[in-house]
């Protein structure tokens, strides 16, 4: 192993086969950070093994470090960001059951003559808007339920390459974990979008239902 900026300097020795360099140099498994060197006798072979075995130990140690950094992002998920999901998707059914109230009263008030002001008709707009969006509930919990199902997928996989000391590279690696941390951060950083938009819709419902009840108090008075 070399430093990078230095592999360009190592070039085939004119006392060794080409063939030989040329399958070494097809066969090299990062040829950005390895370069072929001949073994000489049973000592070069001897420290070949010897560095092989210490590459395999710090393979084993960085398998190790991403395992534990996965069951972090996975106890992080299962703590925090499905508990927050389940009340964010209480609330939405909540508001979902005061929306059909109001467009139950809302049609009725249409239907006796009393139309809806302006305020009224852009807050329907905008709730019909938000159940339309990519970010829905339900579009969001099939998003957690896929990336459940990754998370799952990629233990298993780093549970099996555990068991082998020479196929280490096969594990997991560190840009997959970190694509794994982005994704869970972007689905919760929508959750709290989400959470914005119901409480603000929420206190609009409020004051949406208490006009209309004073509509329909007033619809009452008129017709005794």
């Amino acid at each position: 192993m070399v430093p990078e900026n230095e592999v360009h300097l190592y070039v085939r020795p004119q006392n060794q086969d080409e063939q030989l360099w040329n399958e070494a140099m097809r066969r090299n498994p990062d040829p950005k950070k390895f370069v072929p060197v001949l073994a000489i006798g049973f000592d070069d072979i001897l420290k070949r093994m010897e560095v092989q075995s210490n590459q395999a130990e710090l393979h084993q140690e960085k398998l190790k470090e991403t395992s534990e950094r996965l069951q972090s992002v996975q106890r992080q998920y299962m703590l925090g960001t499905l508990v927050k999901l389940e009340e964010h998707k209480r609330r939405h059914t909540d508001l979902t059951q005061r929306l059909l109230r109001l467009l139950r009263y809302s049609s009725v008030l249409r239907y006796k003559g009393f139309p809806l002001n302006t305020d009224e008709e852009a807050t329907i707009q905008q709730l019909a808007q938000l159940a339309e969006s990519n970010e829905s509930p339900e579009q969001l919990n099939a998003k957690m339920i896929a990336l459940w199902n990754r998370l799952q997928s990629l233990k298993a996989q780093t549970s099996q390459d555990r068991d082998s000391k020479y196929e280490v590279w096969r594990t997991v690696s560190e840009e997959d974990t970190n694509i794994i941390a982005k994704v869970l951060s972007d689905e919760h950083h929508g959750i709290k979008h989400i959470t914005s938009i119901l409480k603000s819709d929420g206190k609009e419902l409020e004051a949406i239902e208490d006009g209309l009840k004073e509509c329909r108090n007033t619809f009452k008075r008129q017709a005794q």
